[in-house]
């Protein structure tokens, strides 16, 4: 992911987004900030907390589409210092390199689909062995039903022998 906007814009809607982020939680989805630079220039901002999301959507000047999890106060408190034209720029370890003028900042930050990719492995495929994918499936069932989402994968059938 690779954008350009100036910061004048970015930060009223970051404020706004990021105040659904919780300061502290047991479960990292819900202090961060997921940033989604889309074909056609705009960027969107989203936050979540237990009760509510807010999303919101900006123009910037994208020149390569993508999307990355930072940690929402930390990312509020570097832009709310930053001015002029702040570029943001992510590489294949998910960390996000952020560059004002002569400032260099680096946060680290987690892939916008890293829940999504082991969901997506078919069960025949699958690189894990079955009683980690077993231990795998129930943490996720628990961290869904605290972040209300429906995340749970479905099972084909009802033995536990496919997992």
């Amino acid at each position: 992911m690779r954008l350009a906007i100036d910061q004048s814009a970015l930060l009223p809607e970051l404020a706004l987004v990021a105040s659904a982020a919780e300061a502290r939680s047991t479960t990292p989805g819900l202090s961060r900030l997921r940033l989604q630079a889309l074909e056609g220039g705009s960027l969107r901002l989203t936050a979540r907390n237990l009760e509510y999301s807010l999303a919101s959507k900006l123009t910037a000047q994208i020149t390569e589409p993508g999307g990355i999890w930072l940690p929402a106060k930390p990312f509020l408190s570097l832009m709310s210092m930053l001015d002029g034209e702040i570029a943001i720029a992510t590489n294949q370890h998910n960390h996000a390199t952020i560059t004002a003028g002569r400032s260099h900042f680096r946060l680290p930050g987690e892939a916008a689909d890293v829940s999504a990719i082991w969901r997506r492995c078919p069960k025949a495929q699958s690189p894990f062995p079955r009683r980690l994918w077993r231990l795998i499936t129930r943490v996720d069932f628990a961290i869904s039903e605290v972040t209300g989402s429906s995340t749970r994968p479905q099972r084909s059938s009802g033995s536990p022998a496919e997992y």
